[in-house]
């Protein structure tokens, strides 16, 4: 049963309880009004719970999606570094291409807890060391 189809039947069934009470008695209202409350809250809860479960499902399937989106450009890049003789022909483009990531997450999150310098700057040199690292030594002394 579905939490409205439940929600409803609980409704009704409180309603007719309090119809037969003689006078309407406030407290034992009060009571089955309370019972009611809760079960919805719960209800709710419960949907609330599922929803954002989804959501959260959704949303790391999206960034993982993106991640990998992104790492399959840099491999692209750096193939083509490699062709043209700017890369090391013995980086794996594909695994630098996580490192490369790996780099750029740290360093966001180092500068998040620290923030002592510009990000631009922080970023500016991790691609730097990166960039010695996967070059030819010729293109590193640039």
């Amino acid at each position: 049963m579905s939490t409205i189809a439940l929600r409803n039947a609980l409704r009704k069934t409180v309603r007719n309880a309090i119809d037969a009470t003689p006078g309407g008695d406030v407290l034992i209202t009060a009571m089955i009004f309370s019972i009611i409350i809760a079960i919805t809250l719960v209800g709710y809860l419960k949907l609330s719970t599922n929803s954002l479960k989804l959501a959260h499902r959704t949303y790391f399937a999206d960034l993982a999606g993106n991640l990998a989106e992104g790492r399959r450009m840099v491999a692209k890049i750096l193939e083509l570094g490699q062709q043209r003789g700017e890369v090391a022909p013995v980086v794996k483009p594909e695994q630098v291409a996580r490192q490369c990531q790996q780099s750029v997450m740290g360093t966001l999150l180092v500068w998040s807890l620290r923030g002592d310098e510009k990000l631009e700057t922080r970023l500016e040199e991790s691609f730097q060391h990166f960039w010695r690292a996967i070059t030819l030594n010729r293109e590193a002394q640039r």
